[in-house]
């Protein structure tokens, strides 16, 4: 009897005790709750609050009540920000917890009331995708037709169908054209093939004769003050310079320094549209005194001005949805009324310029092009003896459009990676099996990025306007950002074995002569030139030991708009240890090493994902089965520290389109806001 009541005893301490641990867990969720709310709450504290709710979601994500109402919080939190993460939250809320009341009944609701399609506006044109600019009168269109010649452009009478070349400069790239308001004249900025050439040029419509203005630049408009607006990369201050000079020659006058990209001018160069915290802004170039475009909360973007500088079209998503919007900015600012003229996706940018900009015509055809692409992580399983891959790839990622550059921690249990959703981009952390996705802080500067410890991540973190970059270390538990280093180098790479961080091309930009690497001790900030390499191309994979490090190069073939690719392999003291792959005339680069450094992965713009044995210089396909081409479209990747898997981002098939309408004038908008009730 004594032992059975001793048993029972013990059950029933067993059980309090478990009870207790329960009740804790429950008071513990319950308070994070409450100071995610407050933090929610607090003017200035989302970021807090957002990471708060991420938390509870996977700390308690056996409690399904407490995560699903974590969920849906956060979701209601992302939609008051204009936040495309709040449609997938609720929508994974649905499909995660669709028995936990009441939160996925309104995660439904809410996705169900989800506006339909407006009807457009104007009469809808159609234009052919590839055009990358028109001319103001609406007749000609001027593009590239062939992706492999960067340097010749053709121009196309759309009234006639004649086609015949604009310019030609063999091996070289041509790009960010700006058609002259009379369409006689086209500025462009021609890079030359071995990067040494930047120049702003004017080619001549008729006869076909090129100036060259002397000045390096990327053109985005010509006013018509006969003044052509152009952008430079400020690196140094992570932004970007903007001027106006003339088209004739002379010098530039620099007018407005940003840290986004691509604002838009009126045509008497008396005002630009930027950006400032995610929405435009009229702003006065002789004063520099801003004026908000609309009333609206929402996010805005991707301003263009009408040739007359009477309208503005631009994206936005006002009520929670991305759409084209256009308003007027000639009268008082900012606008109470804006036009919707279609839904759209997502926000997609322009790119400066570059292929698919947008353009306006004088009798009102307007068009944009949309390119929707996405980047996905994926984890390959790889048996650690033979370095090939045992199953097929598996995504990771769902809750982002895009992410990439990923990093395996230390211990292997999780993965940091950069992402994008909509216009919000920034670092993320999910378990290395790609379940609870949370985002830790946002940002738009994306670099390769590194784990200090099994806790921290160091990044390369954007500093304020006009100052440089530093790299800081994230603590993804506590949320504590702390700066480690600040350097000359625009793209780095962190060597844990040496405790060092190598750095590359202060300003910027692509493989040139003479590239210094430079190392940089964390311990006593001391720098050390680690050597000079013709045209290296700024992916380096260092491996695990710290001893030497796989590159890759890419030399420019005279005349020629191809280049040869070389893979190297160098140590950290600056010998050189011989060519790992010789002579390619397709991209080449190193990702990442295996754990024991016998093996180096690789990535190869024709076969895919490769790994080669850096001792007998043997490469083979990751996957044994996988056809070459297989995984083209390779980005960055890292080797889990047990060698049992690979993480690799891959870029989705894009889907492109574009939209265009006719009649879309002041005078016609003015008519149909009059329209609407209330007006």
């Amino acid at each position: 009897m004594k032992y059975r009541a001793s048993i029972l005893a013990a059950l029933a301490v067993a059980v309090t005790a478990a009870a207790a641990a329960v009740h804790a867990q429950q008071s513990a969720a319950e308070a994070l709750f409450r100071q995610a709310l407050a933090a929610e709450r607090a003017e200035g504290h989302t970021s807090d609050a957002v990471f708060k709710y991420e938390r509870l979601i996977v700390d308690f994500a056996r409690d399904r009540q407490v995560a699903a109402k974590a969920m849906y919080q956060l979701a209601l939190l992302y939609e008051r920000a204009r936040d495309p993460r709040g449609t997938l939250l609720l929508g994974r809320l649905v499909r995660e917890y669709g028995d936990v009341k009441p939160f996925a009944s309104r995660a439904s609701e809410r996705l169900a009331a989800r506006g339909k399609e407006p009807r457009a506006p104007f009469p809808a044109v159609s234009l052919d995708e590839q055009y990358e600019l028109g001319s103001r009168d609406g007749r000609l269109v001027a593009y590239h037709t062939d992706p492999k010649e960067w340097g010749t452009v053709q121009l196309k009478d759309l009234m006639t169908g004649a086609q015949r070349q604009l310019v030609s400069h063999p091996g070289d790239s041509v790009s960010n054209l700006a058609w002259s308001p009379d369409g006689r004249r086209v500025a462009y900025n021609l890079l030359t093939a071995d990067g040494k050439g930047n120049e702003i040029r004017v080619v001549d419509v008729q006869t076909g004769a090129t100036t060259g203005l002397r000045e390096r630049g990327y053109p985005l408009d010509w006013t018509a003050t006969g003044e052509i607006f152009f952008y430079r990369p400020n690196y140094a201050a992570s932004g970007v310079d903007y001027f106006l000079m003339s088209a004739n020659g002379g010098g530039p006058r620099k007018i407005h320094f940003d840290t986004t990209c691509c604002p838009a001018i009126t045509p008497d160069a008396t005002r630009l549209i930027v950006s400032k915290s995610k929405k435009l802004f009229v702003l006065d170039v002789a004063t520099s005194a801003t004026t908000p475009v609309t009333r609206d909360t929402g996010e805005e973007s991707r301003p263009q001005v009408s040739p007359d500088g009477r309208l503005l079209a631009f994206q936005a998503n006002p009520d929670g949805r991305w759409g084209v919007y256009v308003a007027p900015i000639d009268g008082a600012l900012p606008v109470g009324a804006t036009l919707r003229l279609t839904n759209i996706e997502g926000p997609v940018y322009a790119g400066g310029n570059w292929i698919g900009r947008e353009w306006w015509t004088s009798d009102g055809v307007l068009t944009m092009r949309y390119e929707y692409a996405g980047i996905d992580l994926y984890r390959v399983e790889v048996d650690p003896r033979t370095a090939r891959a045992i199953d097929s790839p598996q995504r990771l990622t769902q809750d982002a459009d895009s992410n990439w550059t990923p990093s395996v921690s230390p211990d292997g249990s999780h993965i940091a990676y950069f992402y994008r959703n909509g216009t919000r981009y920034g670092l993320a952390v999910m378990d290395s099996d790609g379940r609870n996705e949370r985002p830790l802080i946002e940002q738009n500067l994306v670099l390769p990025l590194k784990w200090r410890s099994a806790d921290e991540i160091l990044f390369k973190r954007a500093g304020a306007a006009g100052q440089p970059a530093t790299v800081a270390a994230l603590n993804i538990h506590t949320g504590v950002l702390q700066d480690v280093a600040q350097f000359s180098g625009n793209y780095w790479w962190y060597v844990p074995a040496r405790r060092e961080v190598l750095h590359l091309y202060p300003n910027g930009g692509g493989p040139r002569e003479a590239a210094a690497l430079k190392a940089m001790s964390l311990a006593d900030r001391s720098e050390r030139v680690v050597a000079q390499i013709d045209y290296l191309v700024p992916r380096l994979a260092v491996s695990p030991d710290g001893h030497h490090f796989a590159y890759s190069t890419s030399r420019p073939i005279e005349g020629s708009n191809e280049r040869v690719w070389e893979l190297g392999l160098m140590s950290l003291d600056g010998k050189a240890e011989g060519t790992l792959i010789p002579s390619m005339r397709t991209p080449i680069a190193p990702m990442a090493w295996s754990p024991d450094g016998k093996w180096l992965l690789y990535g190869d713009n024709a076969a895919g994902l490769m790994v080669l044995d850096v001792q007998t210089r043997e490469s083979w396909l990751l996957q044994k089965e996988a056809q070459p081409g297989t995984w083209a479209g390779w980005g960055r990747a890292d080797w889990s520290p047990d060698g049992r898997f690979i993480v690799v981002d891959r870029e989705r098939p894009a889907r492109k389109e574009r939209l265009s309408w006719s009649g879309v004038t002041a005078d016609a908008t003015a008519r149909l806001l009059q329209k609407r009730p209330g007006s």
